[in-house]
């Protein structure tokens, strides 16, 4: 099968970097690691999103043009370096692009990570559930299929039939970085700065509106409240904080 230039360069970029974390069942998975889900309605964590139809007036018209402008200044603005860190951090959608905080040593391909994988790749599932139920729910188009003079920066041939609201990668990553922060505190500002970073890069890549971002913020601080508390979840952060404790003493 041939595969698109883009596609092809997100699975070299995922062999050459030996990222560790599946990032194919990660983007798939449905099922839930964490919430029990017979006890808490994960519609409810979410809410409704402005409309993204042009031809509604009043304020979520005014919202509508409002973040149709910030991705056109992103869109005239953003460098190709910009674009080709934004591509790669998509690309790996694990715990360990906060390696920007914790070193270059914080990676998956460290042996002494063993559970920190473990724990970040469940995390990533566990989103992606969660963002699963929310898109179904509003079916919100991404914003280049409501203003085809959006020239989106990344590979949209799946994004095209994937809804908009919230963004699947903004919430994941601010669980990974709420779930970092819970192990190191002390760095809690920086690792909630690249999640804002790597948020906001998914607006830089034309792929979201600001308010998907906004809104799997809103939605991963709700959800990691509930995670948090589970048993399941509680032993693989012990476990995970072990290693890094022991991997980065210093931090």
């Amino acid at each position: 099968m041939k595969l698109p230039l883009p596609a092809i360069a997100i699975l070299v970029l995922g062999a050459s970097f030996g990222f560790g974390q599946d990032f194919d069942k990660c983007v798939n998975n449905t099922e839930f690691h964490f919430i029990n889900t017979k006890k808490v309605d994960i519609n409810d964590l979410t809410p409704t999103p402005p409309s993204d139809q042009p031809s509604i007036f009043g304020d979520d018209k005014k919202m509508l043009d409002y973040e149709l402008s910030d991705l056109h200044r992103l869109q005239d603005s953003r460098t190709p370096q910009e674009v080709d860190q934004a591509n790669k951090d998509a690309a790996e959608l694990d715990m360990f692009i906060f390696r920007t905080v914790l070193g270059d040593q914080f990676n998956a391909s460290n042996p002494g990570l063993t559970a920190t994988r473990a724990l970040s790749q469940d995390i990533c599932e566990e989103g992606n559930a969660i963002v699963t139920v929310q898109k179904t729910k509003f079916g919100r188009k991404r914003p280049f299929l409501v203003d085809p003079s959006l020239k989106p920066a990344t590979d949209i041939s799946f994004l095209k039939t994937s809804p908009s609201y919230p963004s699947g990668h903004s919430l994941i990553g601010y669980l990974e970085a709420l779930t970092l922060a819970e192990i190191l505190p002390t760095k809690r500002d920086e690792i909630l700065a690249r999640a804002q970073e790597f948020e906001r890069e998914r607006n830089l890549l034309g792929i979201h509106f600001l308010s998907d971002i906004a809104a799997a913020r809103g939605v991963a601080y709700s959800a990691y409240d509930l995670i948090a508390r589970t048993p399941k979840f509680k032993k693989e952060l012990v476990a995970a904080s072990a290693e890094i404790q022991a991997n980065f003493p210093s931090k």
